[in-house]
C-alpha cells in the first residue's frame, strides 16, 4: 500500500498575491468541430492534475497573509459542461476560478448540430501559473493525455511534480537581488498622466473583446515590420499606440506610458523550465510621446528597444522583487484629484500558439484571455473609476492570425466591431499598412 501523500503548504509570495484580490485567471480556449469525449476529458484532466500537483491546490488565509496549499487528498477537478450557441469561451464570473476553492478548472461549451461545435477552455489562477506555462506546457499536455485516453483507454503515465516554488525563491537561488536602478517600468508608472473621469461608475461588467486580423493582414503586417527591422511585438505595440492616440482625440502631444509583461524563464541563468516556478514573468516599461507627425512603428520600436536593453541588463528579470512598491504606484490618484484615473497601456505578447488536432476533433481557433472579477463583482465601484484609463492588451498569434484581446467598459449592446477602440485599432492597422506601402520603392517594370 502506497504511503499517504502529505499536505504541503507555504506562504504566498508577493508576485503570487498580486492576483488574489480580483482572482485573476488565465483562460486558454480551443474551439472547432467534433464531439468531445467527456469521459476521456475527465481522465485527461485528472492525469494533468496528478502530474502538476499545484493544480490541485488552493489558497487559504494564514495569519496576516495567505498560504498556497496542495492537499493530501485533492477533490476531483471541476469540469463545467454547458450548451451554448455559439460555443464560446466562458464570460463574466464564469471565466474566473475562486482560488480559495480551486486553482484550475475546465469549461466545455457544446453547440449541438451538424457538425457539432465545441469550445474547450482551461482556467488557471494566474498566481499559480503564468501564461507561458499554460500555453506551452499545461494545455499541450491536456490535449496529449486526451489523445492517449481516446486511442488507448489510458493516460500517459507521468511522475508527479512537487508544488511549484515562487518566482522570488527561484530568483534568490540564482543570486538575483533588487536593483536600485530606476527601470523603464518605474519611469512609465511615475510618468502616467492623471486624467479626469466624468462618467459615473457603471453597473455593467467590462466585457472581453477580441480583435483578430485576417491571415492576409497578419502577413502584410509581418512584412511591413520586417522591412523596418521590427518584430511583430513592435508592430502590435505600434497599432495599440496609434489607436489610443486616436481614441484620446489626437491631441498635439500625448504621453503614453507603455508597460510590457514578458516571460523570463529563458532569461535566467540557469533557465527555468515551464514546470518550475509560478509567476515567472518580468515587467518592463517605456514612455513614448505621440504627436500628429510621429511614426507609430518607430514608437513601437522604442518600447521594444528599451525592453530588450533591460532584459540584457537583468533589470526586467528582477522586477518581481519590487512587487510591493510597484503595486503602490499602480494605485489610484489621490482623492484631491477628484474622479480620475492614471493613463497607461499594458501589453503582454504570448507569441505563436498552435496545437495538433486531437482524435475526432478539428481545432479551428485558439483564444487567450486574462479574466478577473470586476469592481461590480467586488462591490467596489470606486475601482472602476480608478482604472478607467488603464488599457491592458493580450497579444497572440494563432492560425497565422494576429489577435489582441482586451476588456471594454460601458459598451451596452454595441457589437464588438463597432466599439470605438476596435475601430481605432482597425484604423491604426490600416494606417501602418498604408504608410509602409507608400515607403516601398516604385516598380520599374
Amino acid at each position: 500500500m502506497a504511503p499517504a501523500k502529505p499536505r504541503v503548504a507555504r506562504a504566498l509570495a508577493p508576485s503570487e498575491t498580486a492576483y488574489l484580490g480580483n482572482r485573476t485567471t488565465m483562460v486558454l480556449s480551443v474551439s472547432g468541430t467534433g464531439v468531445v469525449d467527456i469521459d476521456a476529458l475527465k481522465t485527461a484532466f485528472a492525469a494533468l492534475r496528478a502530474e502538476h500537483t499545484t493544480l490541485t491546490g488552493f489558497v487559504e488565509p494564514s495569519g496576516e497573509g495567505y498560504d498556497l496549499v496542495v492537499p493530501a487528498d485533492a477533490a476531483p477537478g471541476s469540469i463545467r459542461l454547458r450548451e451554448a450557441v455559439p460555443a464560446r469561451p466562458p464570460t463574466g464570473r464564469d471565466s474566473v476560478v475562486d482560488c480559495e476553492t480551486e486553482l484550475s478548472a475546465i469549461d466545455l461549451a457544446v453547440e449541438p448540430g451538424k457538425p457539432n461545435k465545441f469550445c474547450l477552455s482551461l482556467l488557471v489562477y494566474h498566481g499559480a501559473y503564468d501564461g507561458h506555462a499554460i500555453t506551452t506546457m499545461l494545455f499541450p499536455r491536456l490535449l496529449e493525455q486526451y489523445t492517449a485516453v481516446v486511442n488507448t483507454g489510458q493516460p500517459v503515465p507521468v511522475p508527479p511534480k512537487p508544488m511549484l516554488e515562487s518566482c522570488e525563491a527561484l530568483l534568490a537561488r540564482r543570486g538575483a537581488r533588487p536593483t536600485e536602478a530606476v527601470s523603464g517600468l518605474e519611469q512609465a508608472l511615475r510618468s502616467a498622466p492623471v486624467l479626469p473621469v466624468s462618467e459615473p461608475p457603471s453597473a455593467e461588467r467590462p466585457r472581453q473583446v477580441r480583435l483578430a486580423f485576417t491571415e492576409e493582414e497578419t502577413a502584410r503586417l509581418r512584412a511591413a515590420g520586417k522591412s523596418r527591422g521590427a518584430s511583430m511585438s513592435a508592430v502590435a505595440t505600434a497599432i495599440v499606440i496609434a489607436a489610443l492616440y486616436e481614441l484620446m482625440g489626437k491631441p498635439g502631444e500625448l504621453v503614453i506610458p507603455v508597460l510590457s509583461v514578458v516571460a523570463i524563464r529563458n532569461r535566467l541563468d540557469p533557465p527555468v523550465s515551464a514546470a518550475e516556478g509560478t509567476v515567472m514573468i518580468g515587467n518592463g516599461g517605456a514612455v513614448v510621446v505621440a504627436t500628429p507627425t510621429s511614426d507609430p512603428l518607430e514608437l513601437g520600436c522604442q518600447v521594444l528597444h528599451l525592453l530588450h536593453k533591460e532584459l540584457d541588463s537583468g533589470i526586467v528579470q528582477q522586477s518581481n522583487l519590487h512587487i510591493p512598491q510597484l503595486l503602490r504606484q499602480f494605485a489610484a490618484p489621490p482623492s484631491e484629484a477628484g474622479p480620475a484615473s492614471k493613463f497607461f497601456v499594458g501589453i503582454s505578447n504570448t507569441g505563436i500558439t498552435d496545437y495538433p488536432d486531437p482524435p475526432g476533433l478539428a481545432i479551428e481557433d485558439i483564444t487567450e484571455a486574462s479574466a478577473n472579477l470586476a469592481p461590480q463583482d467586488l462591490g467596489r465601484p470606486e475601482l472602476e473609476t480608478a482604472t478607467r484609463h488603464n488599457y491592458w492588451f493580450l497579444v497572440f498569434t494563432t492560425k497565422h492570425r494576429l489577435s489582441l484581446t482586451f476588456k471594454a467598459r460601458g459598451t451596452g449592446s454595441v457589437p464588438d466591431v463597432e466599439l470605438p477602440l476596435v475601430l481605432a485599432l482597425q484604423a491604426a492597422k490600416e494606417q501602418l499598412l498604408r504608410r509602409e506601402t507608400a515607403m516601398l520603392p516604385a516598380s520599374t517594370g
